[in-house]
């Protein structure tokens, strides 16, 4: 099927940290870069998404004293798992893969930069109410 101007591709955090190398690497998550630069040519319409952390972030186990990653504590929205400081504004682990190409996306929703509010869905954070803007 091929792509109509109505649809949209959402790359979904490709960044450095999540690569190899990175603070919170996904095995072998560099190698669908060629794929996600291919499929993104045949979209008009893209859309990234960025985590975005500041320091002290609440999803970070160095936010916890005595804790360490992957450890949980209970927030106001539900158990947040902890994790290494990871994707930290500004800093190159942050930044999207090097060998990303989608000069065309249109858009970068940024995630995860409320300080005590974690976020997975490019939708809305953890708190099911704080919305990333995407929807619009």
């Amino acid at each position: 099927m091929k792509p109509t101007l109505e649809d949209v591709l959402v790359i979904v955090d490709l960044q450095n940290d999540f690569c190899k190398g990175g603070a919170l690497p996904t095995a072998d998550g560099h190698e669908i870069v060629p794929i996600v630069n291919a499929v993104a040519r045949r979209f008009e319409n893209v859309v990234l998404t960025q985590d975005w952390h500041p320091l002290g972030h609440v999803s970070f186990a160095s936010a916890h004293p005595g804790k360490k990653p992957l450890d949980t504590v209970d927030m106001p929205y539900g158990k947040q798992t902890l994790w290494p400081d990871h994707v930290v504004q500004g800093t190159k682990g942050a930044e999207f893969h090097p060998g990303l190409d989608v000069p065309h996306a249109q858009l970068v929703i940024r995630k995860g930069h409320n300080k005590d509010v974690d976020s997975y869905s490019a939708f809305c954070m953890v708190d099911g109410k704080t919305k990333t803007g995407l929807a619009g």
